[in-house]
């Protein structure tokens, strides 16, 4: 009857009696359900073990990334990360302060980051974006970070370092 303390972005502890939490994982990534109380918590299992996030600078390390434009701390802290060049996917799950891996370039990008509250693009393949691209950044407070890595390969060190992403999607009704 020992407890658990899950430290929250950092910053906040929360204590579970373990006769009562249910802990459900793959590799990276756990998910814990506490029976009586109807809570779940989602989170890596970085996070789980040392209660914090990932944060811009050790990204930037694991992806050997470049930065084009700094408007966070690098030690921010990133709670997901994803991966899309469709921007309607990333309208669709982006979420609140995740890091977006992207091959597109162009100033819609930006646009759309902002639209989904994602404060941090990381741009594949080593692609140059076009000054527009870099200003708009700039101007709506945007990270903007250049890595030489694949989408697929970047995806998998990150991931591999401890940022998690979504998880599973699921539809329902065939929509989103």
């Amino acid at each position: 009857m020992g407890l658990l303390a899950v430290g929250l972005r950092g910053r906040r502890e929360v204590s579970f009696d373990l006769k009562k939490v249910y802990i459900i994982g793959y590799p990276g990534f756990c998910f814990l359900t506490i029976s009586r109380c109807n809570v779940s918590i989602i989170c890596s299992l970085s996070v789980l073990l040392h209660g914090e996030f990932m944060n811009i600078r050790e990204m930037i390390d694991v992806l050997q990334g470049k930065v084009l434009v700094q408007n966070h701390d690098p030690n921010e802290e990133l709670p997901l990360g994803g991966a899309a060049d469709l921007m309607s996917d990333v309208l669709a799950f982006g979420s609140e302060g995740m890091a977006l891996l992207t091959g597109l370039t162009n100033p819609q990008v930006v646009r759309t980051a902002e639209m989904a509250g994602i404060n941090v693009i990381v741009i594949v393949r080593d692609k140059t974006p076009p000054p527009e691209t870099v200003e708009l950044a700039r101007d709506s407070g945007m990270t903007l970070i250049r890595t030489g890595y694949t989408m697929y390969e970047a995806c998998g060190r990150l991931y591999k370092a401890g940022l998690p992403g979504l998880g599973p999607v699921k539809m329902v009704n065939d929509s989103w």
